[in-house]
């Protein structure tokens, strides 16, 4: 389950905040109608290469190792404030038509976001300027190639709306991550999979108009 957290900054600025508080159901990245616009597999692994790309130059540059805030172990979500919903539902519920920033990072989400654009809101991302997402390697994770390629695709998306890699940082996450190793299909395509990248904070967005 993930809490979600909606700001207003600025008096303008909308940010939709999206972080784990407990236990994640990974999610089956595989369901889809026939009817939804489908990212091919070679596209997606396309994307996958393209990012690590842009990450291994951007991660090359950078001068400082960021230091990361977690949640809080000890808070309590209020019993019966919680509801299930997915990202785009959830900004069309609250009438959202324009987000500053989306932030997730929900221990396996990222692997059905691209999922949820494709079957309810396919231009979901053309409202968003700036997206920040902490993505997990993991096989304990991301377990089977069909997660790999839910990321790809989730990439591709990015691309087509204009998002951008602008930062990266990459980190160990913990123990219990390395364990189970990185998800294959990562090692395939030379996406980073080293002892150091399970949690791999990432930052796109949209370059200012001219």
């Amino acid at each position: 389950m993930g809490a979600v957290h909606l700001l207003r900054l600025l008096y303008f600025s909308l940010v939709l905040s999206i972080a784990s508080c407990s236990n994640i159901i990974h999610h089956d990245t595989g369901c889809r109608s026939a009817s939804h616009r489908y990212v091919p597999d070679a596209q997606a692994i396309h994307a996958l290469q393209r990012v690590a790309t842009a990450m291994e130059k951007i991660l090359a540059g950078n001068s400082t190792v960021l230091s990361w805030l977690k949640e809080s172990s000890s808070y309590q979500p209020t019993p019966g404030a919680w509801f299930l919903a997915n990202v785009p539902l959830l900004a069309r519920a609250l009438s959202i038509e324009k987000l500053q920033v989306l932030k997730m990072d929900c221990e396996g989400c990222e692997y059905a976001l691209a999922d949820d654009i494709l079957k309810h809101d396919e231009l979901f991302l053309d409202k968003v300027d700036q997206f920040a997402i902490e993505v997990h390697t993991t096989a304990m994770i991301a377990k089977t190639r069909d997660h790999a390629l839910a990321l790809g695709r989730l990439y591709h998306l990015l691309q087509e709306a204009g998002l951008e890699l602008v930062h990266a940082a990459v980190q160990y996450c913990n123990d219990e991550h390395a364990a189970f190793g990185h998800q294959e299909e990562f090692i395939a395509v030379g996406y980073p999979h080293t002892r150091n990248d399970y949690c791999q904070n990432l930052l796109f967005a949209k370059r200012p108009r001219a």
